[in-house]
């Protein structure tokens, strides 16, 4: 949405608070029918928000707050790009934080690679991409413009699912497997993971297919649900979700739990049993993939027992990219 002249991706509404304004990644109209946790925490994060922009002439800062310090910092792109030394990350620290840019001497070099490259963005479009967290749009300064369509990517990735999804433990927001996957294949991308709250409900999957803003969709299934729902709960949510992504017609990759350290759980039967109902439901047109198929390395898994490394999310992105752009007739990047 555009919001004071800045692209806030992967932002649905604005929501005035004490201190600016929350970022919302679904309506208050959905946000009111998930769970708690999803409700009150995860679909206001920033996880995936990228504030963009172009700056028309001198320089721009632009204000965050933040409740508690991220663990990680803000990353800044130009465009495709990744910024180097001290511009390319940006540390918040509780309160308000400003962050201060300017368009670098080296732009007509970076639109001339850009075009050789054919990239995905124009590197003219500033993109601050957050760190998961309550943090909150304060203002911006400067004589700055959102991006225009033709400098963005022209195809959108929208995925769906759990913390993994989410990107906990991938060390920074542009390490999770679903900015990795926009990159190699040269689109844009939607995160609507939730961590500790993808309980698959009916009207998030109602919501999902009602936005025309994207062209195909990963779909990550059952692991926030194994502690908290027996098995007969579990399979009518995936029924109900599932029939409802039935009625798009746009490529849908689907998967089940990732591999766990046996640790994590003491009912790994139970693990296995929720594999098997999210793989009953996914005939054609779906593109299922095991998870244990995406990420089965117990070495890429962190010490938490459940969340991949920044090399397992490189890992499943990978996997994951190779099989959707063979069904899609894509050429990655990498």
């Amino acid at each position: 949405m555009i919001f004071e002249k800045i692209d806030f991706h992967n932002v649905e509404e604005m929501i005035p608070s004490e201190h600016g304004y929350r970022m919302a990644r679904v309506p208050s109209a959905v946000r009111e029918t998930l769970n708690e946790r999803a409700r009150e925490n995860a679909s206001l994060s920033t996880t995936g928000v990228e504030l963009r922009f172009k700056i028309l002439s001198g320089e721009a800062d632009i204000f965050l707050y933040a409740e508690t310090a991220p663990a990680v910092p803000v990353f800044l792109y130009y465009g495709y790009m990744q910024c180097g030394w001290t511009e390319h990350a940006f540390p918040l620290h509780q309160g308000e934080n400003q962050i201060h840019l300017s368009v670098p001497a080296e732009m007509a070099y970076f639109r001339e690679l850009a075009e050789a490259e054919k990239q995905p963005f124009s590197p003219d479009v500033i993109r601050l991409v957050l760190p998961s967290g309550d943090l909150r749009f304060l203002r911006a300064e400067g004589d700055i413009t959102p991006p225009e369509k033709k400098d963005l990517p022209e195809k959108i990735l929208l995925c769906y699912g759990s913390s993994i999804t989410h990107g906990s433990l991938s060390v920074g927001p542009a390490h999770n497997y679903v900015f990795k996957l926009g990159r190699m294949l040269n689109c844009d991308t939607i995160n609507l993971g939730f961590a500790g709250s993808a309980h698959l409900e009916k009207t998030m999957a109602e919501y999902i297919i009602s936005r025309k803003d994207w062209d195909f969709a990963t779909f990550e299934m059952g692991v926030n649900m194994i502690r908290e729902f027996p098995h007969e709960e579990f399979e009518g949510r995936v029924s109900d979700f599932i029939s409802v992504l039935r009625q798009d017609s746009r490529p849908i990759f689907t998967t089940s739990i990732f591999s766990l350290l046996p640790a994590h759980l003491p009912d790994m039967q139970k693990v296995q049993d929720f594999r098997g109902i999210v793989r009953k439901y996914q005939a054609a047109p779906f593109v299922f993939t095991e998870g244990e198929a995406l990420l089965h390395e117990f070495s890429l898994i962190t010490a938490d027992m459940v969340h991949p490394s920044a090399e397992g999310q490189a890992l499943i992105a990978q996997r994951w990219g190779k099989i959707i752009a063979e069904h899609m007739h894509i050429e990655t990047r990498f």
